[in-house]
């Protein structure tokens, strides 16, 4: 019941700040019609809109301190993702801004006690300052002065360099076993649905209420970087495409997925092959898939019904699909359809491939 009440005052909380901002609440109810009705799926596409909308949000509202920009981002997952359980895209990408708003908070702790720690004065450079000054009146000579001066001097800047040096060495190890922890926790997490409430277990004791007045542009910088690595996600994996698929062969996939058509068509630069596409019903996003492969001059196209499966596994040298999540035991999560196309895969010897 306690659990409850918190995530209805998250989301209360979550309203009355969106009144403030009704471009970006209209974009949030439009992002929520569009999931429960199935109008946006597939991991990439669900994981811009997330990124989309986060940014909006983050952006244009206005927050005092971190905690409440942890507490807004919580009640946007929470939202999205009971919209559509599962696009497991959207729960990993809202906690990664959350580990990334804690991440920039530590850093902003860490250097203001840094700074705070350095701009202190010795105590020890008062005596040595006036005994340098005694030594000038009982009549020794400038130059032993300027000797015990720099000699000050010295071993001050050493000081303030270990200290600066521990001071440094101490933030990144808060820093990396923070994020150690993090990492720990959330691979100890199973992924069910409770995952609502999970997004309030990484906290490890911090107090988010100190106010920083250039916390949202560190912020927003972060989740920019992941924005554009969100960009260039396939570039790396269709690198690999010419690796996997030779010329002449024939390849089955089921349905449409943007990662197997980028996948293909990089492939298809220096490979001539074909491609049997399941029509995956009753969606038929096989269609557009076949739509989008027919233009490209390489690949030949061949589009089946999805009872045809079976009797051509015979024929097609490699199959590839892209799951949604891959689990910790080597198991995946993928469309409806897919298991049916792996088994007939397993039964005549062919490989499988997934790309993620």
């Amino acid at each position: 019941v306690k659990e409850m009440t918190t995530l209805d005052s998250n989301i209360l909380a979550l309203n009355e700040l969106l009144v403030s901002i009704p471009a970006v609440k209209s974009q949030f109810q439009l992002i929520l019609i569009a999931l429960r009705r199935k109008q946006l799926h597939g991991s990439h596409a669900c994981a811009k809109a997330t990124m989309e909308i986060l940014r909006n949000i983050l952006g244009s509202a206005r927050f005092n301190n971190a905690e409440d920009m942890l507490r807004v981002v919580k009640s946007v997952g929470q939202e999205l993702v009971s919209a559509a359980p599962c696009e497991y895209t959207i729960g990993n990408l809202v906690k990664r801004v959350l580990c990334l708003i804690r991440e920039e908070y530590i850093q902003k702790i860490s250097l203001s006690d840094k700074l705070s720690s350095s701009t202190s004065i010795p105590t020890n450079y008062s005596s040595s300052y006036s005994s340098a000054h005694t030594t000038l009146a009982s009549g020794t000579t400038s130059q032993t002065i300027r000797q015990k001066e720099s000699t000050t001097e010295k071993r001050l800047s050493i000081t303030s360099t270990n200290k600066q040096a521990v001071n440094t060495v101490d933030s990144s190890l808060d820093i990396n076993s923070y994020i150690e922890k993090l990492l720990n926790s959330s691979s100890d997490s199973q992924y069910t649905g409770s995952m609502l409430s999970n997004f309030d277990k990484y906290n490890n004791g911090v107090e988010y209420t100190r106010h920083f007045p250039d916390m949202r542009q560190s912020v927003m910088a972060a989740v920019n970087e992941l924005n554009d690595e969100l960009d260039s996600v396939f570039g790396p994996i269709c690198e690999l495409a010419q690796d996997h698929i030779h010329a002449d062969e024939c390849i089955m996939v089921l349905g449409h997925s943007q990662v197997v058509e980028l996948f293909l068509k990089a492939a298809a630069r220096k490979r001539r092959f074909q491609v049997v596409i399941s029509e995956s019903a009753p969606s038929l996003d096989g269609h557009r898939l076949a739509n989008l492969l027919s233009k490209v001059s390489n690949i030949s196209i061949t589009l089946i019904p999805d009872s045809g499966i079976y009797a051509l596994m015979s024929r097609i040298n490699k199959v590839i699909f892209s799951p949604q999540a891959v689990m910790a035991d080597g198991g995946a999560i993928a469309s409806c359809g897919h298991a049916m196309l792996t088994l007939a895969a397993k039964d005549f010897s062919v490989p499988v491939l997934g790309i993620t």
